[in-house]
């Protein structure tokens, strides 16, 4: 995601490119009064925390389909609530024997951020969609698996001691939520 700050750097490439059109040779162009204003490009709290939350999800999918509960990316973008819960189902579905395939289509929001000011902590809302994934027996048993569809998610991320934004909480809706 972009910074929200588009509008100086579109007028700081307007100036730039009003400059550069003109009819004058290189050498009399004319310089301008004043320094054009700097432009962060840092990632904003929000954006990191929607990072964090799809980052969340692809990391689940990656080791739902390999059964591995333990794997490290789990850790990278979820803590807490959220994790225990993560690798409780990645371990129980590998248990009996299951693997998952699919990508769910993600589309989060920022419901809020906070404290205002300096957030380190945001709530995400998301009507995800699970009809792309499945869960299947890899030695090609069959198995019924649940149908997916959209369904309401919410989420709460953390700024975390060192620094990271993490998915703390999780809060799934059931199919038809959303």
């Amino acid at each position: 995601m972009r910074p929200r700050r588009t509008g100086m750097f579109v007028a700081a490439l307007l100036a730039a490119s009003t400059a550069a059109c003109t009819s004058q040779p290189a050498s009399t162009a004319p310089r301008p009064s004043a320094p054009l204003p700097s432009v962060s490009m840092s990632p904003q709290p929000r954006d990191l925390a929607v990072a964090a939350y799809i980052g969340m999800w692809r990391s689940y999918e990656k080791a739902l389909a390999a059964g591995d509960p333990n794997a490290p990316d789990l850790r990278t973008y979820a803590d807490g609530p959220a994790l225990q819960l993560l690798t409780r189902v990645v371990r129980s579905t590998s248990e009996a024997g299951l693997r998952g395939a699919g990508t769910t289509a993600l589309s989060p929001t920022i419901a809020g951020t906070y404290p205002v000011g300096a957030p380190t902590r945001a709530t995400v809302t998301d009507c995800m969609d699970t009809s792309s994934t499945r869960v299947y027996r890899p030695d090609g048993q069959p198995y019924a698996d649940i149908p997916g569809g959209r369904r309401q998610m919410t989420a709460t991320v953390v700024l975390a001691a060192d620094g990271v934004w993490r998915v703390n909480q999780i809060k799934l809706g059931e199919v038809g939520s959303c």
